[in-house]
């Protein structure tokens, strides 16, 4: 045994069967007792991974359906004004300064509108702002729009829809065969 080197330093070459390489006997040991599969520390790494991406998801998701009912709220309160210029421009002579407001009753009942006219220096022209507002006093949001408005355009208006009626009779109207 002497001059004999100990185990851990000798270097035996191994073949490794059907590949043609040569490695230290350490390296060939470390091969056979290797089991497959995956250590506790990368499992835990995997699974934090695995979390903070589910979390992310989550979050991304209920800010996409928060987004997508204020936007729904925003279009139907757009809508909500087109109706109120369409009744305005029916019916324009009921335009007078001062404000008035309501709801949309029971089909929208979140949602209400604040109508302000404002004499203009033109005779029978109206600044008219509607503003339409969902929510409470102290997070509801509101829309709004500014048109102006002729006060006499009701006449105008009904004039083209029905035009007046005149019957003016002059000659003689003959009627049968001669």
């Amino acid at each position: 045994m002497a001059g004999e080197w100990p185990a851990y330093k000798r270097e035996l070459v191994v073949m490794i069967r059907g590949t043609g390489s040569i490695l230290k006997s350490n390296q060939a040991r470390r091969r056979g007792n290797h089991r497959p599969g995956f250590t506790l520390v990368e499992m835990i790494v995997a699974t934090m991974l695995l979390v903070i991406g589910v979390a992310a998801a989550q979050t991304a998701i209920s800010s996409a359906t928060r987004v997508s009912g204020i936007a729904d709220k925003i279009n139907t309160a757009t809508l909500l004004l087109q109706k109120k210029c369409a009744e305005l421009d029916l019916n324009p002579g009921g335009v007078s300064g001062g404000d008035d407001a309501g709801d949309f009753g029971v089909d929208y009942p979140e949602f209400r509108w604040h109508q302000s006219a404002e004499a203009t220096n033109y005779t029978n022209l109206f600044k008219v702002t509607i503003t339409v507002q969902w929510g409470d006093g102290t997070s509801g949001s509101s829309r709004n729009i500014t048109t102006y408005i002729r006060s006499d355009q009701a006449t105008i208006n009904q004039n083209i829809i029905t035009p007046p009626v005149t019957t003016t009779t002059t000659g003689t109207a003959t009627t049968g065969a001669k």
